[in-house]
């Protein structure tokens, strides 16, 4: 299928055996951007010291890939039925990538700097993102192991550490750190509400950083490949116009 030229206001209409199964208005075609990465990408517009409220960007759509840490064994993949495009309006964007959101804010700058309105292409912007993640978790099972010191480093060394645990015992383990987890989180909405109008920066060096890692295992979210096979195979296709990736740990 050959490319469709930049543009807004297009229609989609499927049908079958002439009968109409589906009609999709205000379609655009345009530049994507891909942000991931882990913590600072994923951090969220509204918490930025400078957030504005009435934030929005004109001409701009967002996608946040779910985060779908892992499959039960005999589940189906995890439907994204909720999930989908959005207009990047001030109330969808304050959930969104901070860095994803200004960058958009540039980009709509080159556009209007470089051309007239009839002329800008239509941006769209990709979050697919998780905090506390190495870059193994993004990276797909042959490339991880054709190279020989990822293999060793991190493919090898993390099954290696588990190969005897147990399905029960990982459940376990999974339990606990989510009491911890529960107990953290409590303890940052009291201190929200305490104060106000602290920072996160200023709330963790009250309470401390955020509980992690949390224990290896096959639901681990840290796991080598496990998000590339629960959340990244699902934009893979997607042809980028960028890709913008924060990672500091390897």
């Amino acid at each position: 299928m050959n490319p469709e030229s930049a543009g807004r206001n297009y229609e989609l209409l499927i049908e079958e055996n002439g009968v109409k199964k589906t009609h999709l208005c205000d379609l655009a075609f345009g530049d994507v951007f891909l942000f991931g990465g882990q913590s600072n990408m994923e951090y969220p517009l509204k918490d930025e010291a400078n957030y504005d409220e009435t934030f929005s960007l004109k001409n701009i759509r967002i996608y946040t890939v779910p985060r779908v840490e892992y499959i039960q064994v005999n589940q189906k993949f995890p439907a994204f039925e909720n999930s989908g495009w959005k207009l990047a309006s001030s109330s969808a964007l304050s959930d969104f990538s901070v860095i994803a959101a200004y960058t958009g804010q540039i980009l709509n700058h080159l556009s209007e700097f470089n051309g007239s309105n009839e002329e800008e292409i239509p941006i769209g912007l990709v979050s697919c993102n998780k905090g506390g993640t190495s870059v193994s978790c993004w990276m797909d099972e042959n490339s991880l192991k054709k190279d020989p010191d990822l293999y060793s480093h991190f493919y090898k060394r993390y099954w290696d550490d588990i190969q005897d645990q147990s399905d029960q015992t990982e459940d376990l383990k999974r339990e606990e750190f989510a009491k911890i987890s529960r107990r953290y989180l409590e303890a940052c909405n009291q201190f929200k509400i305490h104060h106000p109008k602290a920072s996160r920066a200023e709330m963790k060096r009250e309470l401390g950083h955020t509980p992690w890692p949390g224990p290896k295992g096959k639901k681990d979210f840290g796991r080598p490949c496990g998000l590339f096979g629960t959340m990244f195979s699902n934009i893979s296709g997607l042809p980028f116009k960028a890709v913008i990736w924060y990672q500091p740990n390897y």
